[in-house]
């Protein structure tokens, strides 16, 4: 709780300064609908929810309902942060604008689909009783997000295979024009420059893209583990090796 308040805190400055940093050369609307405006927003509401979450009482429907939109804010959160390090990357290549459209796309759907689900969920009081947390690792939405952040993360996997296969087609022609020259010239030096930010541009991209898609796969054979052998309080009691391993993980 004292760990998400204080990130709370550091996400809402970081946010305003983004703001100020920006307010001279951009109007407010322009900044908001940006990409790393998006990410620090979301992170700064995701952090005051999991406070909340732990430290007042909420009954089951709204608790579930919190859950919902909690999980909703990480898997749009994770899903910016690869938007972001992808659409830098796939500057450089020619098929540029529709790698970026393919991205919204995908980013649209999760979106509607989330929504739907919170609707579906609240709306129809399937979820628990007035007052019962339980269960909450047997319901169908518990794995559905892991299970679509699992379909996302394979798309930014392809998507980042192209990029960067068509990045290295780039930098490849590119050096041969320049050859092994020594020559200090001002073109040839930016061309060495360019290769190198191309270079870092896909490298942060596959790092992001790799780290997020590891710890969606834990988060997912977690969520798996927990549906399966997990009591009606979703903990791991009777299968020892399972409760072992759950632990190691």
């Amino acid at each position: 709780m004292i760990l998400s308040l204080i990130n709370a805190v550091i996400f809402i400055y970081l946010t305003v300064l983004h703001f100020r940093s920006n307010r001279m050369t951009r109007t407010y609307g322009e900044i908001f609908c940006k990409v790393k405006s998006c990410i620090l927003i979301s992170l700064s509401i995701f952090e005051i929810i999991v406070c909340g979450r732990y430290t007042l009482y909420f009954a089951g429907e709204a608790y579930n309902a919190i859950l919902i939109v909690q999980q909703f804010l990480q898997s749009f959160i994770l899903f910016q942060i690869c938007y972001f390090y992808a659409k830098k990357a796939a500057h450089f290549v020619e098929e540029s604008e529709t790698l970026r459209k393919r991205m919204r796309i995908v980013m649209y759907i999760a979106v509607s689909s989330f929504v739907a689900i919170l609707l579906y969920e609240v709306i129809s009081h399937i979820v628990n009783g007035a007052d019962d947390k339980s269960k909450l690792c047997h319901r169908f939405y518990f794995n559905f997000v892991n299970f679509f952040n699992q379909l996302s993360n394979c798309f930014f996997l392809v998507l980042g295979y192209r990029v960067n296969k068509n990045v290295k087609q780039i930098n490849s022609h590119q050096q041969a024009l320049i050859g092994d020259s020594t020559d200090m010239d001002l073109m040839v030096e930016s061309s060495r420059k360019e290769i190198q930010f191309r270079k870092k541009a896909v490298r942060d991209m596959l790092i992001i893209i790799g780290t997020i898609f590891i710890v969606e796969m834990y988060t997912t054979l977690y969520s798996i583990t927990l549906t399966i052998w997990g009591d009606e309080e979703c903990y791991v009691q009777h299968t020892v090796w399972v409760r072992s391993v759950s632990t190691v993980v």
